[in-house]
């Protein structure tokens, strides 16, 4: 029985705040305001002044509210209403048992959210669903490892939870309304849970998009919460395809223009985006029957790397070998990743797409379209195809990518053994060094041409060292200096491959393709204190290097044109003198009238990058701008790829 009176006496009828369901209300809505202060501390959000600081929180507690009425607005709703049998202790029991279970989730996700952040700084959606090895080094080494005690303390409050839950919960209740009042409560809650849920009033409901209300990122990122970005993404179609597609002519024709060079035409009606190289003539390389070599390395930013910085920010030296190829090789300085996941990297360079917004990556789905794969037109050009990943070999799922994009041999970890001078164990497979090992011992009996794809993870956290020898910073196995240790470590494996490479007879005709998978998002805040001058570029988070090498085939240039890595494999085409059709959004870097852009995808976040300038587009407006880049290039890209792969229309077996 609840007695009348409490704190405010004065008062003559029962305010909600007297109600066990309000009180269980702010402890479920307790875990978000607290994850948000911890991001707040552990995260930079140094561009944000205190107004914007404080605008983001209340932004944030009324997202906080839509994520609470939405899980738990019916057992708030069934505790409140005034009939008898919804009061006694049975019915109470069962469902402080399921709010509790769902305050577990909450508070895990949430917290859980802050530690995924600083990878790729965003919150979590749908996408992360496919994390793999990335989701098991969250759980085992953040929240059980280094961030344990942080992590006890989160289930510690949880214990605390539940003791209030138990009082709460522990004896029936009478209501204090009177069924008049209880009717006007009732109402009252209902139209708070509905209206709390959808986040506004009007015929659309409050979107992760709606949460940048400036021009910049950081006071979406601060306002949001994990929960809210996952559920939002995967249970209610935000990052499924938020518009009906439909034919759109005039779109597709705009992206023709986009994509169209002399060398290059189009050659379907039904499949309209396919193409064929119709002429190869180009001032940097004659295309011939080349080798080709990628290494897609971990993590590879080009902030960090020396040659591509002349007169930005310190001198890490950490990159000396790779320093001394980029000065004999053709050196893109303004080439951006397509994502902030490897994934997202693999499926650009192997397919020559862009992964639309709401679609998933190679290996978990988007390979149910049919699409141009750059192994398989490899094979079709004589070509014997290898690749391998110093991760183990399910990593990311790149066993059954790689078979899928037509590559005859597959290598993972597993495969390659330790061979020293290393120490020690990298956490997802073996050192990078042991993969160049398996690789010149296969290329020994391998006919040529051959095309090879490597995906490194020496530079992938955590940052184990490789050994004292490579430490040139303070070891950090969770920051920046660990990263600059273990690149470090990954330019001298490098070094060492290419040093015996070059005594095989295979090496005058190969062309080594290095680029990243994306960039490294990890603050330079210790290096800042350590008196390193850091002077970070706009673009930085989607900024990675790209140096095309082959000292007897190609001579230095710096080129200053903006690409990404979906401009690989239409690159590699045109090198291969191969006249299959194909079906990309890109073009050859060596195509002299080619229309420069890159796209990036980061979550619910587009930029897009052009000569012009950049844009950066949340789905439904611009919120940050530089010169004047055309949208329709991002918008329009994106609708007409989304529409051929949903009709399964991008490319003809």
């Amino acid at each position: 029985m609840i007695e009348k009176g409490g704190i405010l006496p004065l008062f003559s009828f029962y305010l909600p705040f007297y109600l066990p369901a309000v009180k269980l209300y702010i402890l479920t809505i307790l875990p978000l305001f607290l994850a948000r202060v911890v991001l707040f501390i552990l995260y930079d959000f140094v561009d944000l002044n205190l107004g914007e600081i404080i605008l983001s929180f209340l932004m944030g507690f009324r997202i906080d509210i839509m994520t609470v009425n939405t899980f738990a607005g019916t057992f708030f709703l069934l505790l409140i209403i005034p009939m008898e049998n919804l009061q006694g202790y049975l019915f109470r029991v069962v469902i402080g048992t399921l709010w509790f279970l769902l305050i577990v989730a909450i508070t895990i996700l949430a917290f859980g959210d802050t530690f995924y952040f600083k990878f790729v700084n965003r919150h979590i959606t749908k996408e992360d669903l496919d994390l793999q090895n990335d989701l098991g080094y969250i759980i085992k080494d953040e929240m059980f490892g280094r961030f344990l005690p942080y992590t006890l303390l989160t289930f510690a409050a949880l214990g605390v939870y539940f003791v209030f839950l138990y009082r709460i919960f522990s004896h029936s209740v009478k209501t204090p309304f009177t069924p008049v009042e209880g009717i006007v409560y009732t109402l009252i809650a209902l139209a708070f849970i509905v209206i709390g849920a959808r986040g506004k009033l009007g015929k659309k409901s409050f979107q992760i998009a709606d949460a940048f209300f400036n021009d910049k990122a950081s006071t979406g990122n601060l306002s949001l919460n994990g929960v809210f970005t996952f559920y939002r993404s995967t249970f209610f179609g935000e990052v499924e395809k938020i518009r009906e597609f439909k034919q759109n002519n005039e779109d597709l024709e705009f992206v023709k223009e986009v994509i169209k060079t002399p060398q290059a035409i189009f050659i379907s009606r039904e499949f309209p985006l396919e193409r064929k190289f119709v002429s190869f003539d180009n001032p940097i390389i004659e295309p011939s029957s080349y080798n080709i070599i990628i290494f897609l390395i971990e993590s590879f930013n080009a902030k960090h790397i020396d040659s591509f910085n002349e007169g930005v920010g310190s001198k890490f030296q950490v990159t000396p070998n790779f320093d001394n190829i980029s000065s004999m090789g053709l050196m893109f300085t303004n080439f951006f990743a397509n994502g902030v996941k490897s994934l997202n990297g693999i499926t650009a360079v192997l397919t020559g797409i862009i992964k639309p917004f709401g679609f998933n990556t190679l290996g978990f789905g988007l390979e149910e379209s049919r699409l141009s794969y750059l192994g398989r037109i490899a094979r079709e050009n004589g070509y014997h195809t290898i690749a391998m990943q110093s991760s183990l070999r399910k990593s990311f799922r790149i066993d059954k990518i790689t078979k899928e994009a037509g590559f005859i041999e597959y290598y993972g970890a597993e495969d390659m053994g330790f061979h020293g001078p290393e120490e020690g164990h990298p956490v997802f497979g073996t050192w990078d060094r042991n993969m160049y090992i398996l690789l010149l011992d296969r290329l020994r009996n391998v006919k040529e041409p051959f095309l090879v794809f490597m995906f490194t993870s020496a530079t992938h956290s955590p940052y184990k060292s490789p050994g004292k020898r490579w430490e040139k910073y303070p070891h950090d196995e969770n920051g920046v200096t660990g990263y600059l240790n273990t690149l470090y470590y990954a330019d001298w494996a490098i070094g060492d491959f290419m040093e015996e490479a070059r005594k095989y007879s295979w090496f005058k005709n190969t062309i080594f393709f290095f680029l990243a998978d994306h960039a490294f998002l990890l603050p330079d805040k210790p290096l800042i204190k350590m008196g390193y001058n850091i002077q970070d570029r706009q673009l930085e988070f989607m900024r990675i290097p790209l140096t095309i090498y082959a000292p007897e085939i190609i001579h230095h240039q710096k080129i200053n044109t903006v690409g990404s890595q979906v401009d690989i494999f239409p690159t590699i085409l045109q090198l291969m003198g191969a006249k299959n059709k194909f079906t990309t959004v890109s073009n050859s870097l060596l195509t002299s009238d080619r229309r420069e852009f890159a796209i990036n995808l980061n979550g619910y976040i587009y930029t897009l990058v052009t000569p012009e300038g950049y844009i950066k587009y949340d789905q439904r407006s611009v919120f940050e701008k530089t010169g004047d880049p055309d949208l329709n290039i991002l918008l329009k890209i994106d609708e007409v790829l989304s529409y051929l792969l949903l009709e399964n229309h991008l490319f003809e077996d």
